[in-house]
């Protein structure tokens, strides 16, 4: 017979470093998620406010660039045509995948978001 002696201890071991990369990719997850929402209604403010100050004969790419840097965001475009107002925005992701993203040289350390906004048709 062989001896099963230690066995039960690999296999917590193990299980418990399943657990533990199942939670830090949750983490990351979680992090990119709130950080897109967050991004997303930067843009949105700030593309509005930029639509706003284009029909009302203002700035609007200065309006949408002191609104996004009272959010924490970085403007990266604003331009406008025709009415329209475009804004994109970005912020760095969070920690471990901007490490991640260094590690492995893809382009995950900033994400980015755009908003249009103009008249109603």
């Amino acid at each position: 017979m062989s001896d099963d002696r230690g066995s039960g201890t690999l296999l917590a071991l193990v299980s418990g470093a399943v657990i533990l990369a199942a939670g830090l990719v949750g983490i990351t997850l979680i992090g990119i998620s709130t950080t897109h929402q967050r991004l997303q209604v930067a843009a949105d403010l700030s593309v509005l406010a930029a639509a706003q100050a284009l029909s009302m004969g203002g700035d609007p790419c200065g309006t949408a660039s002191r609104l996004a840097t009272a959010n924490d965001v970085q403007i990266d475009e604003c331009r406008t045509s025709n009415g329209d107002a475009v804004v994109t925005v970005s912020a760095e992701a969070p920690g471990w995948v901007r490490r991640l993203a260094a590690w492995s040289g893809a382009d995950l350390g900033r994400l980015r978001v755009s908003a249009r906004a103009g008249p109603a048709e």
